[in-house]
């Protein structure tokens, strides 16, 4: 992946006038798309096994893995629907203590849709927009570790401020961002690139302003607005967790009011 320090200053000027109310879809992603979907970032989960005090798991077990938020509500017998939030599913699970056998999940990642994931969603988007090689990327700026694990002649880069964060802004195309492995990436733990870019990648959208992601540092799901038939192919991909979502609907973590209650379930 190769990013590029951008001389256009101005390519981001269009976004804060489309934004929405903070905390919904169109606070992460601007109005004026014909659909959104909500693509649920996966979970690391393993099922713990003691003999005594001593682990009986390996890295190699077959029983870590990522997981989907549909399958962890499956197993905590809760439902199921576009705007479900992670400690709603999880309906009062607690991860097992030392030398107790059980299910331990981690979080979703926050801010990050993960390397393969947006292999998948940009292979999918490359085809809905007439300028693929002609987009821009939008880092945040807080990240501890961004001046380290980028290269010096792309910084400092133009700033692209929005009315709740100020981000760094490189040119690329869709294809920077596609070489990566699209197996199912629930299937099994793989090894992330090591670079840190696809770690702090937050916003992406093209020239002619087609689609646009959007990945809110404090959210642990993306939001993607584009045309009709491009977010179909998303929402239809066997390799994304993707629900539809309308750009006023909320993902703040208290909007669930399908779930929430305590579940005897494992």
């Amino acid at each position: 992946m190769t990013l590029r320090r951008t001389e256009s200053v101005e390519a981001g000027d269009w976004i804060a006038p489309r934004l929405g109310s903070w905390g919904t879809a169109a606070g992460v992603t601007p109005r004026g798309f014909e659909a959104y979907a909500r693509v649920f970032h996966p979970v690391e989960a393993q099922f713990l096994r003691w003999e005594g005090d001593r682990l009986l798991n390996s890295v190699e077990d077959s029983t870590i893995g990522l997981l989907s938020w549909a399958e962890v509500a499956r197993r905590r017998g809760t439902s199921v629907h576009p705007l479900m939030q992670w400690e709603k599913i999880l309906a009062g699970h607690t991860n097992p203590r030392y030398g107790e056998d059980g299910w331990q999940y981690g979080s979703p990642q926050q801010g990050d849709v993960g390397a393969r994931e947006l292999a998948v969603i940009c292979r999918v988007l490359e085809t809905a927009t007439g300028t693929p090689a002609d987009c821009t990327a939008a880092v945040w700026e807080g990240w501890g570790d961004l001046v380290e694990k980028m290269p010096w002649e792309i910084l400092p880069a133009p700033e692209l401020v929005l009315p709740s964060r100020t981000y760094l802004m490189f040119d690329c195309g869709t294809a920077d961002f596609t070489d990566h492995p699209t197996a199912n990436p629930r299937a099994a733990v793989t090894t992330q690139p090591t670079d840190g870019l696809f770690r702090t990648l937050n916003l992406l959208w093209p020239a002619d302003l087609s689609w646009f992601i959007g990945s809110e540092i404090d959210f642990d799901s993306t939001v993607i607005g584009g045309p009709r038939a491009a977010i179909d192919r998303l929402l239809a991909s066997a390799e994304l967790e993707a629900m539809e979502i309308g750009p006023d609907d909320s993902l703040a973590h208290d909007t669930d009011a399908v779930n929430g209650k305590p579940h005897p379930h494992v």
